[in-house]
């Protein structure tokens, strides 16, 4: 039964498929979070260096940093998942309620929210509808880290260890 009010009943053989693509997917991001973990562990401190040295491994450190945080969450977003399947609410969206697509469920399994719903939720993270000042915050941090990038460069130029 397809219901456009929330989510349909699942078969017992379309709940064990859904199940099994989230504990694969639970299953890769453990794994991938457990390869990161050990990679950054055995990396070496970077030795006395200068200012480019430097901000490349900060910005290495940055990137690993964001990696993780970005596959913690989706971790919980698929443990979350798990939960509403046994709970018998998975594919309601839950910001409106709504039956989220087949569509969009095949692509992202645990999606929380409906496509408008995910839509306006990134808009006000951004700075759209609700928080117009909270986009020239990142605008800022991304200018702070550009010029820092821009003076590591130069740095390394001073020192001819890098042609451009």
């Amino acid at each position: 039964m397809t219901d456009k009010n929330g989510p349909d009943k699942l078969t017992k053989r379309r709940k064990a498929y859904i199940r099994a693509k989230l504990l694969e997917e639970r299953r890769q991001l453990i794994e991938t979070l457990g390869r990161k973990a050990s990679e950054y562990s055995q990396r070496a401190p970077a030795p006395p260096g200068d200012e480019g040295d430097w901000a490349v491994e900060a910005m290495d450190t940055e990137m690993d940093f964001g990696f993780a945080t970005s596959a913690s969450a989706s971790l919980a977003d698929v443990e979350h998942a798990l939960k509403k399947l046994d709970e018998g609410s998975y594919g309601a969206c839950e910001r409106c309620g709504a039956r989220i697509p087949d569509a969009r469920l095949r692509v992202v399994p645990f999606a929380r929210l409906c496509l408008p719903c995910k839509e306006r939720e990134e808009r006000e993270s951004l700075g759209g509808e609700r928080n117009p000042g909270r986009s020239w915050g990142r605008v800022m941090d991304l200018s702070d880290k550009a010029d820092a990038l821009e003076r590591a460069a130069d740095v390394l130029k001073r020192d001819d260890r890098l042609i451009v």
